[in-house]
């Protein structure tokens, strides 16, 4: 398998797949969300700035703008930045781009 299959093989399974209620589709995810949120407002002080690799749909990340981080988001999927990009479009503080390593 060359390396561009394996990408589209990836991009592909997350254009599909709803990975924006992930999150919030159960108290697992949602335990998850919450402790994850918990320890970046415990470690982090407004105006840090944040990078996220992976970052899927920007839920951690769109939040932590929110709250005042400087947030730069890196997703493999297009999909995944365009939903970023349509919910922050007013925030100052948050990029977003499609990028990748393979």
């Amino acid at each position: 398998m060359t390396v561009n299959k394996h990408k589209d093989i990836i991009i592909n399974k997350y254009t599909e797949y709803d990975e924006d209620t992930r999150l919030v589709s159960d108290r697992g995810h949602n335990t998850e969300y919450l402790t994850t949120m918990r320890y970046i407002q415990k470690f982090l002080k407004p105006g840090d700035k944040i990078s996220e690799i992976g970052t899927a749909t920007g839920r951690y990340s769109i939040a932590s703008a929110k709250m005042g981080y400087d947030v730069t988001a890196v997703d493999l999927t297009p999909k995944h930045v365009e939903i970023m990009k349509s919910e922050t479009n007013k925030l100052k503080n948050f990029k977003c781009m499609v990028s990748g390593i393979f």
